[in-house]
């Protein structure tokens, strides 16, 4: 599931296979996901870019859509990390050994 989501988030889309391998993911395991990801990646762009790019809105406001792909496109990695940060602090059980 990473490396699918990783297609999605800037950065990250060019780090996830230097990840993957440093991690010893199975290459035969990681083409998959890395197929889906990509295909997901380019047939959600090309459809909003076919759906919306003739929209006078977006013609006469392309900043700020561009802006909200971009906050949009993070939102997930942000809130995995918040995430993960919450559940972290909830598994921190104090030392109280002496």
């Amino acid at each position: 599931m990473t490396i699918i989501l990783a297609r999605f988030i800037p950065i990250i889309r060019t780090l996830a296979p230097f990840v993957a391998g440093i991690g010893q993911l199975n290459y035969l395991k990681f083409i998959p996901y890395n197929m889906i990801g990509g295909g997901l990646w380019v047939s959600l762009f090309l459809g909003g870019g076919y759906f919306f790019g003739n929209l006078s809105f977006i013609k006469d406001h392309f900043f700020y859509a561009l802006i909200s792909l971009l906050i949009i496109s993070l939102l997930p990695g942000v809130l995995i990390f918040l995430r993960e940060k919450q559940n972290k602090g909830e598994n921190d059980i104090p030392n109280t050994e002496i």
